[in-house]
């Protein structure tokens, strides 16, 4: 009955790893690899034949079950100790010369034992003979090395789902051959491969952890249904528990896909509901995460979704899923993405002083921390918002005291920096650049303050600094984006890592500071900001960590009709920078705005004779 119903697995588990192979790409539908003394080998079926020689080790190694089934094949007694059943096993192989005779036939003649094959190969002698793999990973083994890989496909490597996968089927196939218990998969397991899945970057890799997670359900479900007391209890190791759901619903969150989220959690709901197990009740992480899904999507709808799933947390009164400082921020940062001008920030108002009235009430999770200070923060930076800015550094000096005052949950990071910056672009009036300035000489006194690298400039605090200079009214911002640009190319030198290194965002906001100038511009000033621009995207082109996009090559364009006087030599510029476009496959209607505003009508008329009513040839734009 054991064995039948392991069968039935297998067959689950083959399909997984099949489908696995046809959703992500992978050459092999099935691999089957086992860890033998330091290498992956393939491992034949355990079963013994009459020409087997094993080892003493290997047969002691065997469960009491294993022996009896080896030895009933043989027509042997199978009762007695263990020992004595080794002992019968290992006597019904006989002598080593039958084998040696064996091996002569399949090799069409007599068993080399020296070495005196051309080549000097040798067959080795009868005890050396490696039959089976050594070393067989032990469960903990297993389950290291799945957690490790659902570690690397978090930080981005792509193939480790795939050797997670081949760990996994590694493991049950030595669960099935070896005969050996404690090599089953459990839930535990399933978890680790449902998270290497769900965590990578992959195309389709989610699916397919939603996939192994159907498997889990639909076998455990039959297996359950076998009235055999023992089968029911091996059933319950691979029943889906609540972070099976919980890691599929932070995958569909990854990938911003808010339905299929809401589906995975709704049929946990289902579940809870109709077997009415606790352990099954949606928590606080699996709501968060579906949540999190509604927030990334940037839907309208998201606000009204994630605040009535925050009011069904708070009704619900269940320990186990009340909200959190967590829950809180994220809807939050959905009302100011769906928010505009001063709604955004009092929406965002009401929900912090809801958070604090019951945090007040004596629940402990509810206290505001940092997190749902830059959600504030962030709500102050959406355009229109009456005095945006200066409400924002106000916002940020707060924490700064609050955190040197010894309140360790509200320190600040570099999202409270960017957060504060992003408010000075949108709202902060003439002097914007000057207190974006202030915010980012404040963050890198803060983080030598506390010796804090973490709180050093990134890419994306410059990009949000050089954004706050390109769309201000000074003069001198091409220049001084240049120069955040260089700094940034020096400091990534010096740290000697890439979080600071320049990406396509810090190219084209160089690009767009030169491209609009300031009124009143001289036309030296613009010649600077001309060399500026070509110099960026010189530089663009060159660069090992990104290349132009359509935007790059739009907003240069800009930059010819606004820094250029209309001449052959713009016209020249303009016409070989739109063919390039044309021959990268870039050209977007911004593209062909920017050209329009910047050539000539003859120029024009050349460039756009491939434009039949208005379509643009497919290979034009194939690459956006």
């Amino acid at each position: 009955t054991k064995r039948k119903c392991r069968y039935s697995l297998t067959v689950g588990i083959i399909h997984v790893g099949v489908l696995a192979a046809s959703m992500l790409g992978t050459s092999s539908a099935f691999t089957l690899p086992i860890r033998t003394s330091g290498s992956l080998t393939a491992t034949p079926p355990h079963r013994l034949s009459r020409c087997n020689l094993i080892a003493r080790d290997e047969a002691e190694s065997m469960t009491v079950p294993t022996l009896k089934e080896h030895l009933k094949e043989r027509g042997l007694k199978v009762g007695g100790k263990k020992a004595e059943l080794v002992d019968r096993l290992l006597d019904s192989f006989g002598s080593t010369d039958s084998l040696d005779d064996e091996l002569a036939d399949l090799c069409g003649g007599q068993l080399e034992t020296e070495s005196s094959t051309p080549g000097g190969t040798a067959f080795v002698k009868n005890d050396d003979i490696p039959w089976e793999g050594e070393d067989i990973p032990s469960y903990q083994e297993h389950l290291e090395e799945l957690q490790a890989m659902a570690f690397l496909s978090s930080i981005g490597d792509e193939e480790a789902c795939d050797r997670a996968q081949q760990t996994f089927d590694s493991m049950y196939e030595n669960y099935i051959t070896e005969d050996d218990a404690s090599l089953k998969p459990t839930t535990e397991i399933y978890n680790l491969l449902i998270e290497a899945y769900a965590e990578s970057s992959k195309p389709n890799a989610v699916e397919m952890a939603e996939k192994i997670l159907d498997r889990m359900e639909s076998s455990a479900a039959d297996e359950s249904s076998d009235d055999d007391d023992d089968e029911s209890e091996t059933a319950a190791t691979t029943m889906p528990d609540i972070n099976t759901y919980t890691v599929v619903l932070r995958g569909y969150a990854n990938r911003a896909q808010p339905m299929e989220a809401d589906a995975i959690f709704r049929r946990l709901y289902d579940r809870f509901m109709a077997t009415g197990d606790r352990e099954l009740m949606p928590t606080t992480e699996a709501y968060n995460q579906l949540i999190r899904a509604w927030m990334r999507s940037g839907t309208r709808s998201a606000a009204s979704v994630t605040e009535d799933l925050l009011n069904e947390m708070i009704d619900a009164n269940e320990d186990a899923a009340l909200p959190n400082a967590e829950t809180f921020a994220r809807v939050m940062n959905c009302h100011t993405q769906a928010s505009k001008g001063n709604d955004a920030s009092s929406n965002v108002q009401r929900l912090m002083d809801q958070m604090q009235k019951q945090y007040e009430s004596g629940i402990e999770t509810l206290k505001p921390n940092t997190e749902v200070y830059n959600a504030k923060i962030k709500s102050l930076a959406v355009p229109g918002v009456s005095d945006g800015a200066v409400r924002a550094v106000d916002a940020l000096h707060w924490l700064v005291n609050e955190y040197r005052e010894g309140n360790k949950d509200l320190c600040p990071t570099r999202a409270t920096f960017i957060a504060a910056i992003n408010a000075q672009t949108t709202n902060g009036g003439k002097r914007a650049a000057q207190e974006a300035e202030k915010i980012f000489d404040q963050m890198q006194t803060f983080a030598k303050e506390f010796k804090d690298d973490e709180l050093l400039p990134n890419v994306r605090v410059y990009n949000a600094l050089i954004r706050c200079w390109a769309r201000s009214r000074e003069k001198n911002k091409a220049e001084r984006t240049r120069q955040l640009l260089e700094a940034m190319v020096k400091e990534s030198n010096l740290r000697g890592d890439d979080e600071v290194t320049p990406n396509l965002q810090t190219y084209n906001g160089v690009l767009n500071a030169c491209s609009f100038p300031s009124r009143g511009t001289t036309i030296e000033s613009k010649y600077a900001a001309f060399r500026i621009a070509v110099q960026t995207l010189n530089e663009l082109q060159a660069s090992e960590s990104c290349e132009p996009s359509h935007v790059s090559y739009g907003t240069f364009l800009r930059s010819c009709g606004n820094l250029m006087p209309l001449s052959p030599k713009r016209d020249a510029v303009v016409g070989n920078i739109f063919r390039k476009c044309c021959e990268e496959g870039f050209v977007s209607q911004f593209v062909m705005d920017s050209v329009s505003d910047a050539a000539s009508e003859s120029l024009k008329s050349t460039l756009f004779e491939d434009v039949v009513g208005g379509k643009l040839p497919r290979e034009w734009s194939r690459n956006l």
